[in-house]
């Protein structure tokens, strides 16, 4: 049975062919109710159309950042927030004791025992204790070797370097692949047989997913990996220090994913 307008002896099947010359495919389907409750507007959901992206609530990195910094708490300070919390509010309030409930103020204590860091094991027998949860790589190599070069597994031979900042052009990729290269072979093992590609992304032009104006991300990573024989065994991407998620997104779903090609996202705090 089809929805009525209200106030009109017209059905919403009915309603549609007359006045939109379209015949409902599945008019025994709910209808999607808008407008207000006093005056409600009803569409059939053949015609209603759902935007394929979902609306993040927050909506660049900044944002993001922000409410990180606002809401994240050492321990000690969220003990005391929820301390006064409790104090200030929940133990005012009579309501619970006219159920029988008694809420005392001081925090359950539990027994505890704090765990030794991992040792980090470096190579020709050096080890370090991290402190705070962090280490220095400065001046030590990794434990395991580098596997032999007959298997081929520790060899880089086809990579690139794409940047997705304006401010980065291809000279600083080029400054970056040596960088990356001395690291690489330094402290993984692994040899870097040839220099990387280095390109950026194509300014000005018509728009793309993921950048607002210039060439579209998903057109820079397949032209680039088009340039080699085979797929490139991984590609370094440059990206803004700002406004930047929507491009790490397209770079993660387009290259990972459509191509199958990985990719390391490096932000140039810099620009």
């Amino acid at each position: 049975m089809s929805t009525l307008l209200p106030g009109r002896d017209i059905s919403v099947l009915d309603y549609f062919q007359r006045h939109h010359q379209k015949r409902l495919k599945y008019p025994e389907l709910p209808c999607v109710i808008c407008g207000t409750s006093a005056k409600p507007v009803y569409f059939p959901l053949e015609v209603c159309h759902v935007p394929a992206q979902r609306r993040q609530l927050l909506q660049d990195s900044n944002a993001s950042a922000e409410m990180i910094r606002v809401t994240a708490a050492g321990p000690d300070n969220r003990k005391r927030d929820i301390q006064s919390q409790m104090q200030n509010y929940v133990c005012k309030d009579k309501t619970p004791k006219d159920y029988g409930l008694e809420i005392k103020p001081s925090m359950v204590k539990v027994r505890a025992r704090v765990l030794k860091p991992p040792r980090v094991f470096y190579s020709k027998d050096q080890f370090l204790d991290p402190m705070g949860g962090a280490w220095n790589l400065r001046g030590q190599t990794g434990l395991r070797e580098a596997p032999s070069k007959a298997s081929g597994d520790n060899e880089l031979s086809q990579w690139a370097i794409i940047s997705f900042d304006r401010f980065v052009h291809r000279d600083d990729c080029y400054d970056l692949g040596r960088t990356l290269k001395q690291k690489m072979e330094q402290f993984i093992g692994i040899r870097v047989t040839a220099e990387p590609m280095c390109e950026t992304l194509e300014q000005g032009g018509g728009g793309g997913r993921g950048y607002p104006g210039g060439e579209n991300i998903e057109d820079c990573l397949k032209r680039v990996v088009r340039k080699f024989r085979a797929k490139p065994q991984i590609i370094f991407c440059v990206l803004p220090k700002f406004d930047n998620k929507h491009i790490y997104n397209s770079i993660k779903e387009c290259a990972e994913i459509e191509i199958g090609v990985r990719t390391q996202c490096i932000m140039n705090k810099a620009g």
